[in-house]
This record gives structure tokens, C-alpha cells and sequence, in this order.
């Protein structure tokens, strides 16, 4: 293999930025194999499960590309931001201490396609998560991920709730900032991008 030839700087907090996107990657299917991706497009790193989406910023138009699961574990094993990254064909980075990474994973527009519309007409900032939704949030993991739990609207409080995926509200609150649990789909805020909760569940939940 041939060490690539990479000029555009990377800039700081990229690879933590990739990461975060990573936790809201879903599985690819037939139907929409691009769930299984990240994807770069306009300076944004876009991801989606099918019941929550984000797009986070990183700071810098860096062109497009699209990585995918073993892309971003290569990545996090490196351990730090890359200097020089090129995806004219594929992906390709360089670290100043000689390391370097290439994939020949190409651009799929798909998912920034899917997500960039959903969080232009659905996000708004929201408030501040309160100290209660730790409540919620810990009934999900003792009840189990896969279940439907209810989460209450901070308008209404307990007499009014939205109904969610554990899992979902689960991995949401470990990073958000902000959210608007009122309004469907349900907008958050996380570190450097916004957020859509886009498919509450519903149905019947135990007690």
C-alpha cells in the first residue's frame, strides 16, 4: 500500500466529534443501508438509528465522505486527531507522527440527504434538561433498553407524556444539552450539533 498524499487540515476535536456521531449510527438494512454510516457533508457529520438523527458541526467544510462501522473503530483506536485528512477517492488521513489510514468507502449522500431537511424544519433550541429526566432516563436502563417507557412533557408534567424507545432516551439524555420534549419531533442539543428524536414509540407501556 501506498502512504496517500493528504493537504487539507483536520481540524481539532474531528475524531471526538466522529464519535459522537457514531453513538447514533443505526444498522444498515436493504432497504437503507446508509442507517449502517456516518457521512461528512458541508462541514456536518450526520447519523441516524431510524429514531433519532443528528448532525454535528465540526468547524470546517472538509469536502464529503462517507464512513462506516470499521472506518470509525480504526479511527478511535488511533487515539487522536489526524493532521491531513483527502477524500477526493475515498478516505485518507495522515498523522504528523508518520501513521497514516485509507478506505476505499465512497461518498453515499443518502443519509445528509434524508437528515439535513428533517433538522431544518423540526430543530429549535429547547431548555435545559432537568434534574427529573435522570429519573426517566434510569427507569429505561432497569426496565431494559428494548422497552417503551414514558417520558413526561415538562409543560404538562406528569399529565402529559411522550412515549419512547428506552434505548433511545437513554442514549439521548447521556449527551444532550438541551431538548424540547413538548414538541414531536422532539429537537436536543448536544456538544457542537443538533438533534431530532424522529419516531416515538406507541402503544401500552407496563407498570
Amino acid at each position: 500500500m501506498i502512504e496517500p498524499v493528504c493537504n487539507t487540515p483536520v481540524p481539532a476535536g474531528f475524531r471526538d466529534s466522529l464519535l459522537l456521531a457514531n453513538k447514533f449510527r443505526g444498522r444498515g438494512t436493504k432497504l437503507f443501508p446508509w442507517l449502517g454510516f456516518v457521512e461528512l457533508a458541508e462541514g456536518q457529520l450526520f447519523a441516524s438509528d431510524n429514531r433519532s438523527i443528528v448532525a454535528i458541526s465540526i468547524g470546517a467544510d472538509l469536502g464529503t465522505a462517507t464512513f462506516t462501522a470499521g472506518d470509525v473503530a480504526v479511527l478511535k483506536a488511533m487515539g487522536d486527531d489526524p493532521e491531513f485528512c483527502d477524500f477526493s477517492d475515498g478516505i485518507a488521513f495522515t498523522w504528523d507522527d508518520g501513521r497514516w489510514l485509507t478506505s476505499e468507502t465512497q461518498f453515499d449522500s443518502r443519509l445528509c440527504d434524508h437528515c439535513r431537511p428533517l433538522i431544518g424544519k423540526y430543530w429549535h433550541e429547547g431548555r435545559g434538561v432537568q434534574p427529573s429526566a435522570q429519573f426517566y432516563v434510569d427507569r429505561a436502563k432497569r426496565d431494559g433498553l428494548r422497552n417503551i417507557v414514558k417520558f413526561p412533557a415538562q409543560s404538562t408534567g406528569e399529565k402529559h407524556h411522550q412515549y419512547w424507545h428506552g434505548g433511545t432516551i437513554a442514549k439521548v439524555m447521556s449527551v444532550a444539552t438541551a431538548y424540547d420534549p413538548d414538541a414531536s419531533p422532539t429537537p436536543f442539543s448536544l456538544p457542537g450539533g443538533k438533534g431530532l428524536i424522529v419516531k416515538p414509540s406507541k402503544g401500552r407501556i407496563g407498570t
